[in-house]
């Protein structure tokens, strides 16, 4: 299950990362959890038609997705609501 839900944020965030089975145990023990998942996609990844996402990190912690979370909502906030 892991690994379809895994191929399938990867493919509609556009995430440039390898496949499952040679994702780093850093980034695989994350996705034990299904919210990592999404977490990461939506974090790494991108909705925009013909866009490409980032890549994974190979040492992924929880931090780091937040972090990278936290970034990608400011930036949205930023385009949705531009001060002025």
């Amino acid at each position: 299950m892991r690994r379809a839900l895994y191929e399938k944020y990867r493919t509609r965030y556009a995430l440039r990362s390898t496949p499952y089975e040679r994702l780093p145990s850093s980034v695989s023990d994350l996705f034990r959890i299904p919210l990592m998942v999404a977490l990461v996609a939506e974090a790494y990844g991108t909705r925009k038609p013909g866009e490409t996402g980032q890549r994974i990190p190979r040492e992924l912690n929880y931090f780091k997705v937040f972090s990278a979370l936290k970034r990608r909502k400011l930036a949205d906030c930023k385009h949705l609501v531009p001060s002025g």
